[in-house]
C-alpha cells in the first residue's frame, strides 16, 4: 500500500512538470519571439535611419551588420527564454537545502561545502556541452563578410576572374578560426571528465558521512539519505543557474551594442525628417558656394578643395574631371547623402540652404 501511495505521488507530479513546464516553456518562447521580432524591426530601423557616412565604416559592411542584426536578437531572446529555466534551478536550489537541513542537518551542514563545487562542476558540463554552439568568432565574422560581398557582386566577381583568389582568402579566415581548435576540444573534453568525475568522488564522500552518522547513532539511514539527496538536488540547481549568468553576461553586452546604434543620432536624419517644405520653389537653380568635403573615414583625402558654381533654372550643366575628381560626391552632396565639412549648397533664387529643406520633400 504505501509502494502504491508513493506510486501515486509520483504520478502526480510527474503530470503537475508535465504541464507546469508545457506552459512556462510556451510562454516564454512566446516571450522570446516577441522580443526578437521587435528588437529586428528596431534595428533594422535605426540602420536604415542611420547617414552614408555611417555604412562608410569598414565596421558597419552590409556583412557585419546582417551578422549583429541576428546575433544581438538572438542572445537577447535566449535570456528572455532562460528566465523560466532559472527560476526552476533557483527553486531546486532553495527545495533542497530546506528538505536536508529538515531531515539530517548534519548531514546537510556536512554536506553544503560540496555546492560549490558541485555548482563548478555542473557549469563546466553544461558550457562544454553548449560552448560550440554559443561560440563567436572574429575570424568566421570577416569570413562571412567575404561571402556577403562575393555574393552581392558576383557579377564583378566572375568579370575580374578572381573567384580563386576569394576563396583562398576565405579558407586563410576559416583556418585561423580553427587555429588551436584541437587544443581547446582536448582541455575542453577534459574538463567534461573531471567535473563528471568530481561528481561521483563527492557521492562517494556523502556515503561514507552517511555510514559515520548511522554508525554513532547520530541519524538514522532515512534522514541521512533524505539530507544527502536534497543537497545534491541543491548542487544541481545551482550548476544550472551558475550556466545561465554567461547568457546574462552575453545578453548585456548585446544589448549595450544594440542600444548604442538605436540611440545614435543621425547626421542626417531620414526617416523622420524635419525642415521646410515649401509650396513653391525654384528648386532649379543651385548654387555651390566654396564647398568643401572629404570622407568622413578618408580624412586625407579632400575631394573638394572650395567649389563654387551657380546653375540656373532651365539650363544644361556638365560636369567634366578625372577619375576622382569629385563628380560623383557633387551627385552625393546635392542629394544631402552627406553634408559639406565647409561652405553651402543653396538652392532656388531665394538661396535657401539645403540643410533647411526636409530631406525626404527634396530627393523626392
Amino acid at each position: 500500500e504505501d509502494m502504491e501511495f508513493m506510486c501515486i505521488i509520483f504520478l502526480v507530479i510527474g503530470f503537475s512538470g508535465l504541464i507546469g513546464a508545457t506552459i512556462s516553456h510556451g510562454c516564454f518562447s512566446i516571450l522570446g519571439e516577441a522580443m526578437t521580432q521587435r528588437l529586428r524591426v528596431a534595428i533594422l530601423t535605426s540602420i536604415f535611419r542611420q547617414e552614408l557616412g555611417f555604412h562608410d565604416d569598414p565596421q558597419n559592411a552590409p556583412g557585419m551588420l546582417s551578422k549583429a542584426l541576428e546575433l544581438w536578437a538572438f542572445r537577447v531572446s535566449i535570456l528572455c527564454k532562460s528566465i523560466q529555466a532559472k527560476a526552476a534551478a533557483m527553486s531546486s536550489l532553495v527545495i533542497g537545502l530546506v528538505l536536508a537541513f529538515v531531515y539530517c542537518w548534519q548531514m546537510a551542514l556536512i554536506m553544503l561545502g560540496s555546492i560549490p563545487v558541485m555548482v563548478l562542476a555542473n557549469a563546466v558540463q553544461m558550457v562544454v556541452l553548449l560552448g560550440a554552439a554559443k561560440s563567436e568568432n572574429e575570424n568566421l565574422t570577416q569570413a562571412q563578410q567575404i561571402v556577403t560581398d562575393s555574393v552581392m557582386n558576383a557579377r564583378t566577381v566572375q568579370a575580374l576572374g578572381v573567384e580563386h583568389s576569394l576563396v583562398s582568402m576565405y579558407a586563410a579566415w576559416v583556418e585561423k578560426a580553427m587555429k588551436g581548435a584541437w587544443l581547446q576540444n582536448f582541455f575542453a573534453g577534459l574538463g567534461f571528465g573531471v567535473s563528471s568525475g568530481i561528481m561521483f568522488f563527492i557521492m562517494a564522500g556523502g556515503f561514507y558521512l552517511a555510514a559515520l552518522l548511522i554508525k554513532d547513532g547520530i541519524a538514522d539511514f532515512e534522514g541521512v539519505m533524505m539530507a544527502f539527496m536534497g543537497i545534491f538536488y541543491a548542487g544541481a540547481g545551482a550548476g544550472q543557474a551558475a550556466v545561465m549568468v554567461g547568457d546574462a553576461s552575453k545578453a548585456k553586452v548585446a544589448c549595450h551594442d544594440m542600444f548604442q546604434l538605436m540611440d545614435r543620432a543621425s547626421l542626417i536624419e531620414g526617416l523622420e525628417p524635419t525642415g521646410e517644405t515649401p509650396e513653391a520653389l525654384d528648386a532649379g537653380t543651385i548654387e555651390f558656394a566654396d564647398v568643401k568635403f572629404f570622407y568622413p573615414f578618408r580624412p586625407a583625402i579632400q575631394v573638394l578643395k572650395g567649389i563654387n558654381f551657380r546653375i540656373l533654372r532651365g539650363t544644361s550643366v556638365g560636369l567634366v574631371g578625372p577619375s576622382g575628381g569629385g563628380k560623383s560626391t557633387v551627385m552625393c552632396l546635392l542629394q544631402r547623402f552627406y553634408d559639406p565639412q565647409e561652405g553651402q549648397i543653396y538652392i532656388g533664387a531665394e538661396r535657401r540652404p539645403l540643410k533647411s529643406l526636409n530631406i525626404r520633400w527634396w530627393r523626392k
